[in-house]
């Protein structure tokens, strides 16, 4: 008797687990490429009113829809549709989601193999290229590489998504203008004429001595004169220049005048080249004369020339000198000059070598900018064949002197 309610229950045992592993709850669940088959209900759980309960909560669980998903499972549950907006996954192959739970129907993801979406693995998408990785140490989506390599050679579109153009030279000024349209060519040929002789072509003068003063020394008495003028535009001019110093009693020992040609070869320097006349002392000399005249760093000034006299002389010039501004109208200029010979020249004067050097400083009050008396102190010696020729001719060698005098503009 009881090996025949055993023999006649035994279907239903078994009939048991087939309806636990009921898949309806997968109908939810879009894949592109995937087509699930229609899940069949179980004949044996309409047989047994005892277990429907059961297999109905075990259908809702696999559907996921009650149970929410929890942060430490790294695969989506089955059923959510979650794995259905992914692009670019092949689902030609066959899904195995892991290994279904006889209890109760969910469905759950296999650690070892992650999501194996047939023989593509998710671990080997590369996100640069189309083609997916099939090596088999891959594991699930924490180990999804970017391959940027494919990359390198990709153009940046532009901002409004047009394909970029690379750099290259800017494009030539037009020659025609636009005003031209409006005023007529020769009207606007005559505006930017006088536009250019507004900023840097005008033409201007300029007449300024920055000695005449008085000297009181060991030697006697005497004066000294040192100016410029000249006229042109900021790159072109004419310039004359004059020295020269003398006592009451002799007249003018030495005076020298020059007429140059001055054009500015950079921003702070001008190149002059023209000829020079010393008309004291005798016998007179004239000279080719090639020099600079330069604005240094911390506004120093500077004045280079080298001479050429016909009679073959070489001699040359270096003068320095910088205004330091103690006031608004109290300025102490310090001033230096050498002059230098690469021969004798017993008729003037003048050694080889360093023939003589000047330091002096004046203090000046400027009543105005164009006007300012000064008073100062200068030291004059001579060296070498220049003080050989200086004692013969009974002068002294070195000599101090206060100064007295007033520098002026116009």
């Amino acid at each position: 008797m009881k090996c025949a309610l055993i023999i006649a229950a035994a279907p239903l045992l078994f009939a048991l687990p087939a309806a636990a592993q009921d898949h309806s709850g997968m109908q939810g669940m879009s894949m592109p490429g995937m087509q699930m088959p229609a899940a069949k209900p179980a004949p044996a759980a309409k047989k047994t009113p005892a277990k429907k309960p059961t297999a109905k909560k075990t259908v809702k669980r696999a559907a996921g829809k009650k149970t929410p998903a929890k942060a430490s499972d790294p695969t989506p549950a089955a059923g959510s549709g979650a794995m259905s907006t992914m692009p670019g996954m092949d689902m030609a192959g066959q899904m195995d989601m892991g290994k279904v739970d006889a209890k109760d129907g969910a469905a759950k993801p296999d650690p070892m193999s992650g999501m194996n979406m047939g023989d593509k693995s998710m671990a080997g998408m590369d996100m640069g290229s189309a083609a997916a990785s099939n090596s088999p140490g891959d594991s699930g989506m924490g180990n999804m590489s970017q391959n940027q390599g494919g990359m390198s050679g990709m153009e940046m579109p532009g901002p409004n998504g047009e394909e970029s153009i690379p750099m290259g030279p800017p494009p030539a000024a037009p020659a025609e203008r636009v005003a031209d349209r409006f005023f007529g060519k020769g009207e606007m040929d005559r505006a930017e004429t006088q536009l250019r002789k507004e900023h840097g072509g005008a033409t201007v003068s300029k007449v300024m001595l920055n000695l005449a003063e008085y000297q009181s020394g060991s030697s006697g008495s005497g004066y000294r004169w040192s100016g410029e003028a000249w006229y042109g535009g900021d790159l072109n001019r004419f310039v004359a220049k004059t020295e020269g110093m003398g006592s009451s009693k002799e007249g003018v020992s030495d005076g020298e005048v020059q007429a140059l040609y001055s054009r500015a070869i950079g921003v702070y320097t001008d190149l002059q080249v023209g000829v020079r006349y010393d008309f004291a002392p005798t016998p007179t000399r004239t000279y080719l004369t090639v020099g600079t005249e330069t604005l240094l760093p911390f506004w120093l000034e500077n004045e280079n020339a080298l001479f050429l006299s016909n009679k073959g002389e070489v001699m040359g010039r270096s003068e320095i000198y910088y205004d330091l501004r103690l006031t608004q109208r109290w300025i102490l200029q310090t001033r230096g000059e050498v002059n230098l010979a690469a021969q004798n020249s017993p008729e003037i004067g003048i050694g080889s070598g360093i023939s003589n050097a000047e330091l002096g400083f004046r203090l000046r009050y400027e009543i105005k900018r164009n006007f300012g008396p000064y008073v100062g102190v200068s030291f004059d010696q001579k060296f070498g064949k220049t003080a050989d020729y200086a004692k013969l001719a009974g002068e002294k060698t070195h000599q101090t002197s206060f100064v007295v005098g007033l520098r002026t503009f116009f």
